[in-house]
């Protein structure tokens, strides 16, 4: 009889110890996201940036979750939208402290098909439930359908797409605009 796997992925909040690991943990996602169809340009890397990872541990906002002590899913949540944001019709109106945007949710693809993405995004809305949050919103890239079909089962909605120039993408691309209201 074939042992069913359990999820084991402990999720927590990040701190500055965890800076390093982190960063060594976005960097090899970058590499691995390279390889992805989707980001032909060819300039995959930086994101997020140190500052941005920093600035995120500083405020409370990088989810790590980790196996047997090793970071192995992240994201990063804050209230920083792309000036492009501005032009979408979101289902709900709110004022920036009152939406979370969720940012670079990266699972190692060694431990991709266990529901982890699942588990960190499910962290994320009770957290900003729990903080009084009016919505959560993100963008995708078009052509990452495997994140589109994550959120959309998660209950996120599909809302607008939008054109954005991303530093790490350096060109400007369509990106998806989802949002799940609370």
């Amino acid at each position: 009889m074939q042992q069913e796997e359990t999820l084991s992925m402990n999720i927590r909040i990040a701190d500055q110890q965890d800076f390093t690991e982190v960063m060594s943990f976005y960097d090899a996602m970058c590499r691995e996201l390279g390889k992805r169809d989707f980001l032909h340009a060819g300039n995959q890397g930086g994101y997020p940036s140190a500052d941005m990872v920093r600035a995120a541990i500083h405020e409370s906002g990088l989810i790590i979750g980790e196996e047997q002590g090793k970071i192995i899913a992240a994201i990063i949540l804050n209230h920083d939208a792309d000036p492009a944001y501005s032009s979408v019709k979101w289902w709900t109106q709110a004022r920036p402290e009152q939406v979370t945007i969720m940012h670079a949710l990266r699972v190692s693809p060694e431990f991709s098909g266990r529901g982890y993405g699942k588990r960190m995004v499910d962290y994320c809305i009770a957290r900003a439930k729990s903080a009084g949050q009016k919505a959560i919103r993100l963008d995708t890239l078009d052509e990452n359908t495997v994140a589109q079909r994550l959120y959309l089962s998660i209950g996120f909605s599909f809302i607008d797409t939008v054109v954005i120039e991303y530093h790490d993408i350096g060109e400007p691309r369509t990106l998806y605009c989802y949002e799940l209201v609370f």
